[in-house]
């Protein structure tokens, strides 16, 4: 999670790797800005994000030992131990390197140039986004599921919540599905359901995502679809 503190202004202190705080102009959105709903399923329930507006306090002493824990002892005095602040700009973005989900907030102090704590603005409500439901399933990669040539064996839980319906009453039930990474690259998959025991699989189109993403047995794959059937995936490494 990255965190910016700035003046009303606007202009900026950043918390550098290397314990020293930067002046600069709050950037710009990163264009792999992703929606609430999407951000959410990829870092999972756990991961909770403060409000637009919400009141947090900053601690700088405690962020620059995180970030450096060879910091000067001197420049941990420059700092007070906390600051009042409120959460002034919201970010879910994705790292457009390695598909990595974060956050980057932008922390306003409240207090005034006589040390007394502002009025924080009321919270903003949580958007719901573009309205529509959003479901995910996550499977941990087996090693079948990263062997070249082998395929994706499907849960069939994943199956009845995420894909649509495959004609089970052909011959050769198959389907070409059209899936959107987090980034917004299309891939596509042939869904098929055969075999001795009658698995759901991803074939065609599989190892070249693999390959691509560098996926080995443990990483973590999530489907993502919401109610006007976008199918969307997303992984992480174990």
């Amino acid at each position: 999670m990255l965190i910016t503190i700035s003046n009303r202004a606007q202009s900026s202190a950043l918390l550098s790797d290397t314990g020293e705080l930067h002046s600069e102009a709050f950037p710009t959105k990163s264009i792999f800005t992703i929606p609430t709903k999407i951000w959410q399923k990829c870092v999972g329930a756990s991961v909770k994000i403060p409000k637009l507006h919400s009141k947090v306090y900053y601690f700088p002493q405690g962020h620059l030992k995180h970030v450096s824990p060879h910091t000067i002892i001197t420049l941990l005095h420059c700092y007070p131990p906390s600051i009042s602040c409120i959460i002034s700009a919201v970010d879910l973005l994705v790292d457009p390197h390695t598909d990595e989900v974060f956050a980057k907030l932008l922390l306003t102090p409240v207090m005034d140039g006589h040390g007394h704590e502002q009025e924080a603005p009321p919270e903003v409500p949580a958007e719901d986004d573009d309205g529509y439901n959003v479901v995910s399933f996550v499977k941990i990669l087996t090693q079948s599921d990263c062997n070249s040539g082998c395929g994706f064996i499907v849960p069939l839980p994943c199956v009845d919540l995420i894909l649509p319906k495959l004609s089970l009453d052909d011959p050769m039930p198959s389907q070409k599905l059209s899936v959107t990474d987090i980034q917004g690259r299309i891939w596509q998959y042939t869904h098929i359901y055969r075999g001795k025991s009658k698995r759901h699989l991803f074939s065609r189109g599989w190892t070249s995502f693999v390959n691509n993403k560098k996926l080995v047995a443990g990483d973590s794959f999530v489907f993502i679809k919401n109610s006007a059937w976008w199918l969307m995936l997303n992984w992480h490494h174990h």
